[in-house]
């Protein structure tokens, strides 16, 4: 099975993304820390994984309680 790998380098106001395929990194962005930029992020996440065929995609939307986090309640 292939594998889809999100990483996220998470800041205060805005959070850099990487998503890597089977043969490197096929996309880059920014995100608010904001709901509408969780939005966009599971948004560009699964249409990743739709586009690698065999991809089993499981996204914890889980998100730790902690200052930083406040306003996306």
């Amino acid at each position: 099975m292939q594998q889809l790998l999100v990483g996220v380098d998470v800041g205060c106001h805005k959070h850099a993304v990487a998503i890597g395929g089977p043969n490197g990194i096929v996309e880059q962005f920014e995100i608010t820390h904001d709901i509408r930029g969780f939005e966009y992020f599971f948004a560009r996440v699964s249409a990743q994984a739709r586009e690698i065929h065999g991809v089993r995609l499981e996204l914890f939307r889980k998100l730790t309680y902690s200052r930083w986090s406040a306003n996306l309640r």
